[in-house]
């Protein structure tokens, strides 16, 4: 058992009517205590926003976007699994790049 806390961002379709699905950028935004996370999960979280900046740049989105950044990622996945087990927005995933 953990406390965590994940931040969730969603780009809706521009699209509604010929919406094909929910695409998730995940990733996670804690860090060993030994490291300052610069490599891990720096990287996750800049492609993320890169991802994210580009979907809201299209005039013509058929997806939804979902951002993820979860927390607990280092103890155990905890920030990941609460997501998926407990979010309302997780049983609209259809795919996931993490």
């Amino acid at each position: 058992m953990a406390w965590i806390d994940n931040v969730v961002a969603e780009l809706p379709s521009t699209a509604p009517d010929e919406e094909a699905g929910t695409f998730l950028l995940m990733s996670h935004y804690d860090s060993v205590w030994q490291g300052p996370g610069a490599g891990d999960a720096a990287s996750g979280g800049a492609a993320q926003l890169a991802g994210a900046r580009e979907a809201a740049s299209q005039p013509n989105r058929r997806n939804r976007l979902l951002v993820v950044s979860t927390d607990g990622e280092e103890m155990g996945l905890f920030g990941a699994q609460g997501f998926f087990r407990q979010h309302p927005l997780a049983a609209e995933v259809d795919l996931v790049v993490n």
